[in-house]
């Protein structure tokens, strides 16, 4: 299946296109975000840096056809580390090529499609208030307007892109702890799960955000979860990972506390995880061991594994070619 990593170490960030290909790109920086496009009519796929100022990168890659080269089409200055990237959501060329990054306490739209090459910003959302945001998520229903991110601060933000100077909605998602990352259901309007310091995987209704549910609790309440993914078909399935854990936990939303799988075969912490696009069973993980692991959700053991001589810290799997 394709689908690309990324390995990150002091300055230097290779990017692998597997299985069974393999083929690579080197920065001159750490990355610290990857995406990859959801067109189907190309292959792109873009790099955040982590560079310790205000000159920090995203570069975007332009696959080939035959799987065999990445070539460079841009890179931009981003005025912070982005701690996350998303090209627009719709499988659909649109009439503005999109990127979505969050860094700092705002979160950027960028064109794509400008005749320098380059890509030009076409606006923020932010609030005064907002702590450092840690993510966000684009979601995949049309009109693709909604954007959800989360903070430091505790605070979910709900925006429509087309009113970036006020967000729709504030909420304490997780009693003033710090948010790590949310997620918006591909298969349901209305809900987005969130995940944070408090180990918990707490799950809203856009239709009635004064109450939230507990899916999960890590097994040491004092363990942050750091990741979540919700599955792109089954609509009941969101994987999520904890911090320093060596362990995938996949949760069932009809059945609150008792994980459906818990993937166990990383000798070191899962750093991250991604779902097949074309199936509701496969999940990829990737840690510190080094390892690339593909699951098969009714078996213990991973069904295909890739090792690299170095961590791995992040993990995109294609929707433009999940096979």
């Amino acid at each position: 299946d394709v689908f690309f990593f990324c390995v990150a170490r002091h300055n230097r960030t290779r990017i692998f296109l597997g299985f069974p290909q393999k083929i690579e790109h080197t920065t001159n920086w750490q990355a610290v975000s990857l995406a990859w496009s959801n067109r189907l009519d190309q292959n792109r796929i873009a790099v955040g840096s982590f560079i310790e100022d205000t000159h920090n990168k995203i570069r975007v890659l332009q696959i080939d056809e035959s799987f065999e080269n990445m070539t460079e089409t841009c890179t931009f200055t981003h005025p912070c580390v982005p701690a996350k990237i998303q090209f627009h959501p719709s499988s659909e060329k649109q009439k503005v090529d999109l990127l979505m990054s969050c860094g700092g306490k705002e979160v950027r739209v960028w064109d794509l499609s400008s005749s320098q090459g380059s890509a030009l910003l076409s606006q923020t959302m932010a609030t005064k208030e907002s702590k450092v945001l840690s993510s966000f998520d684009w979601s995949s229903h049309a009109p693709h307007n909604i954007v959800i991110t989360s903070g430091l601060d505790g605070l979910c933000h709900i925006w429509d892109i087309n009113i970036p100077t006020s967000p729709l909605f504030i909420i304490d998602a997780h009693d003033s702890r710090e948010v790590y990352d949310v997620a918006i259901s591909s298969t349901e309007t209305n809900e987005f799960a969130s995940v944070g310091e408090d180990g918990m995987l707490r799950l809203f209704d856009l239709r009635k955000l004064d109450e939230s549910r507990v899916l999960y609790y890590s097994n040491d309440r004092n363990q942050p979860l750091i990741q979540v993914a919700w599955n792109s078909i089954d609509s009941h399935l969101i994987g999520v990972v904890a911090l320093n854990s060596n362990a995938v936990v996949v949760m069932d939303t009809r059945v609150p506390g008792r994980p459906l799988h818990q993937l166990q075969g990383h000798s070191d912490c899962v750093n991250s995880i991604a779902w097949a696009p074309n199936s509701p069973e496969h999940i990829c993980s990737v840690g510190n061991d080094r390892m690339a692991k593909i699951w098969l959700l009714n078996r213990p053991d991973s069904i295909l594994e890739y090792r690299l001589n170095q961590p791995i810290h992040q993990v995109r799997w294609s929707a433009s070619s999940p096979d």
